[in-house]
């Protein structure tokens, strides 16, 4: 069985917090095109779910810093090194 590097277990992580963020943000384009408020409003659960998962995820992997460039509105990511010299 093939080791893996911690580099290779972290980059894993942080593409998980990806794909969870990039859900989030589908539920919420979803939502502003819903066709009625309860398909809005479960959409946006939907949003709030995929975003405490990541949270979860980030906590345990200590990649709080990650997840919330990932965040970040205006889509300026820099893999966490926000404040990075």
């Amino acid at each position: 069985m093939p080791q893996r590097s911690c580099g290779h277990v972290l980059g894993r992580f942080v593409e998980f917090l990806k794909e969870y963020v990039e859900h989030a943000q589908s539920c919420r384009e979803a939502a502003s095109r819903a066709r009625n408020e309860a398909e809005r409003q479960h959409l946006l659960d939907m949003a709030a779910r995929w975003e405490e998962l990541a949270r979860q995820r980030a906590a345990h992997a200590h990649l709080e810093d990650v997840l919330a460039d990932l965040l970040k509105p205006n889509g300026n990511h820099n893999n966490g090194t926000a404040g990075a010299a």
